[in-house]
């Protein structure tokens, strides 16, 4: 890590100096001293002789120019760098490394000491990208050279990462690499054939068929040829319909732990929290998410019948008792199908940051070897971790996310006072920022803040990944937030990482879904809800997310079921009779969707409700009552909403013109997730209303534009 006096050299995906924190301007950034100091950062013993420094910069030159020139760049950066830097002895020149870091000596330290992550890390770009000495062909040579030795090291350190994870068994962590590896060289068969089998073992059956399309088209067009046998075979398989499971052998849901008292319960809270995040950081386990536990809390129910609702074969049941300093923890580990406890473990030790969070990393090691689930080194350590020394903020964190969980707007702004209470206590607690950025973005998602908030919660992701480039949550957040600025293919990128780095994360799941709603994706939208409700079957907000999949997929009587499901488990789940309502209507039981509507406001939708109720009273015929609704509508600022209103009246002309002045470049989610599925996805009997297909293509096209 460079100190703020130190120079800093970057060769790795660009060309640049610095120093004191700030880019070196001038003669010494200019082509040839940078070079010259490539050409020495580069030399094995970082070491150029004066004669062979002139050859490849001034090839042309006569020796005295040559020479000139060279001494002037030496001046030139001695005088930037500072002398200890750039020194010479004899007719040689020599690059110090003490006062100067450079990217390019991390990347060659970690390859030669076998780090790959760290590698990786290192490895920016490109050697000297976009660099060039047009009046030197041979410096050009060599540079050409050094770019194919530094990239072929680049692709096998991610290379190694990707099957250490395939002999870990970590398919989603070694997806991630193949992928980085095929974007890189997307004819690469041999990567194409590992990046399949390893999105086939992740579960993600749905990108893994559609990017078998892919490599199969591009091979096609580019090469003339067809995948081997080994990639055909596994695509085989993949095209066979998956069977469906009951309760997996690893699935585990663990209770919310009894608790005598208050102090008690905020200690049972923190160390179920601690415990459920530490399991789900591991591949091949369905965890089941605190939303669907939380339920359970203190209902006295046996085991078997917990875990035949949520679908696991074991539960953690437990208890927390907290006495001044000290406190105690009770587990065990029941077998749900027989109701057979089968491990029981007691820790009794001190409040402070080493017991508190050590016992919840002893209590997930215990399961993971009662389970027999294997757990690779990196998992281990990201177990052990310690997310903050301050048991305060930690508890002001716990406090927030349950309130976050109502989706209430006097919750939110509760929960969000409660995690900026957490930063204030501990500024380098990463998921207490995360928390900042979920809050101000679930309050702009919900339309309970306008788009002010959003560059706050950008910042406080930036905080988050700051404190922790490996946390899952901040991840996921920033994926979404890459959704809520139209960013989609970043968006889900990002939160696929998420996904890798804690593959029980349900909430990740769900906001993926969303992403492929917009990009319409519809059958990967259905893949990624399944998943988030077999973690998180509980959860209102998961379940609402695959009713709107079941309805997009053109499924209304099971959208149907699910919202009523949905609302089952919370009634004022307003979002949830919306699509109960939509299902209704796909159903042209229009008099039904009417009913279901009737008191509904839903500031997300815009003005989406009222043009779902003009359309329903146009299809029945009652046009006045469906024009009194585009009045409402056109008192707003929604002029979608008001060109489907009029689609539904038969106005085409006026339904042109209404669509000419809607917006769909917007973040606010009325003015592009919802237009965005009404167009993908809903209200075909409207389209369909002028006879002219061509507007539906139009704004189809506009849509897709919108999202880049």
């Amino acid at each position: 890590m460079a100190n703020n006096n130190q120079a800093i050299l970057r060769l790795l995906g660009g060309t640049a100096l610095y120093r004191d924190g700030h880019a070196v301007r001038g003669a010494a950034a200019r082509r040839h001293p940078l070079a010259l100091l490539a050409l020495l950062a580069a030399a094995p013993d970082r070491s150029l002789s004066r004669p062979r420094a002139v050859g490849l910069l001034w090839p042309d030159a006569d020796e005295t120019t040559g020479r000139n020139r060279l001494s002037s760049t030496t001046y030139t950066l001695r005088k930037a760098l500072g002398t200890d830097v750039l020194t010479a002895s004899g007719d040689v020149l020599h690059l110090q490394r003490e006062g100067l870091e450079c990217d390019l000596w991390r990347f060659l330290d970690a390859v030669d000491a076998g780090d790959h992550a760290g590698a990786v890390r290192a490895y920016g770009g490109a050697f000297l990208e976009g660099h060039y000495l047009a009046d030197s062909s041979l410096f050009e040579d060599w540079v050409a050279q050094q770019r194919r030795k530094l990239h072929g090291s680049w692709r096998n350190a991610v290379r190694a990462l990707a099957r250490t994870a395939e002999e870990a068994d970590r398919p989603g962590s070694a997806a991630h690499h193949w992928q980085t590896l095929a974007a890189d060289d997307p004819l690469d068969t041999e990567v194409a054939t590992h990046l399949l089998r390893s999105l086939a073992g992740a579960g993600r059956r749905r990108e893994a068929l559609d990017y078998a399309k892919q490599h199969i088209a591009l091979l096609d067009s580019e090469l003339g040829t067809e995948p081997d046998d080994v990639f055909m075979g596994i695509l085989a398989r993949l095209q066979k319909k998956p069977a469906v499971a009951s309760a997996a052998e690893g699935s585990i849901a663990v209770l919310i732990f009894d608790a005598p008292d208050a102090d008690s319960q905020t200690l049972a809270e923190g160390v179920h929290n601690g415990i459920l995040n530490r399991l789900a950081t591991v591949d091949g386990l369905t965890v089941i998410a605190r939303t669907s536990v939380q339920r359970y809390r203190g209902s006295g129910r046996a085991a078997a019948g917990i875990g035949a609702e949520l679908g696991v074969r074991w539960v953690v049941e437990g208890s927390a008792l907290a006495r001044g300093d000290q406190f105690r923890i009770d587990v065990r580990l029941v077998e749900a199908r027989e109701n057979r406890p089968v491990w029981a473990y007691d820790f009794v030790g001190e409040l402070s940051a080493a017991d508190y969070f050590g016992v919840q990393a002893e209590i997930a090691e215990e399961l993971f070897e009662r389970l027999r689930h294997h757990v690779t080194p990196d998992e281990q350590a990201r177990l052990a971790r310690v997310p903050t020394e301050n048991l305060e903020a930690h508890r002001r964190t716990a406090e927030a996310r349950m309130l976050l969980d109502q989706r209430s707007p006097e919750a939110m702004k509760l929960a969000l006072e409660r995690f900026e209470a957490a930063v204030d206590l501990d500024p380098g607690y990463a998921i207490a920022w995360v928390g900042i950025a979920d809050t101000l973005g679930l309050m702009h998602a919900y339309g309970f803040a306008g788009q002010d908030v959003l560059p706050k919660a950008q910042e406080a992701l930036g905080r988050a990944l700051a404190a922790d480039e490996h946390c899952a949550e901040a991840h996921a957040a920033l994926g979404r937030m890459y959704g809520q600025l139209r960013r989609e293919k970043d968006a889900k990128h990002t939160i696929r990482r998420a996904v890798d780095l804690k593959p029980g994360y349900a909430e990740a799941h769900n906001w993926l879904t969303v992403g492929y709603h917009v990009s319409g994706d519809i059958e990967a939208a259905y893949d990624s809800s399944r998943r988030a409700i077999a973690l998180n079957p509980m959860s209102a907000e998961a379940r609402n997310n695959f009713a709107s999949t079941l309805l997009y997929l053109g499924r209304p009587t099971e959208a149907l079921a699910e919202a009523q499901r949905v609302l089952e488990l919370e009634p004022g789940y307003d979002t949830a009779t919306f699509f109960a309502a939509l299902a209704h209507y796909e159903l042209e039981r229009f008099e039904e969707a009417l009913a279901t509507m009737n008191g509904l406001e839903l500031p997300w939708a815009g003005a989406g409700v009222d043009m779902a109720r003009a359309l329903a009273h146009a299809a029945l015929g009652d046009e006045a009552s469906a024009r009194q609704r585009l009045e409402k509508i056109r008192q707003t600022h929604y002029a979608f909403d008001e060109g489907l209103a009029l689609m539904g009246l038969g106005d085409r002309d006026g339904a042109v013109e209404a669509f000419g002045r809607a917006r769909f470049d917007d973040i606010e989610f009325a003015v592009s997730y919802w237009p965005t599925v009404c167009v993908r996805y809903l209200f075909k009997k409207a389209w369909d209303t002028p006879g002219d297909p061509s507007i539906h293509s139009a704004m189809l096209r506009r849509i897709e534009d919108s999202w880049s």
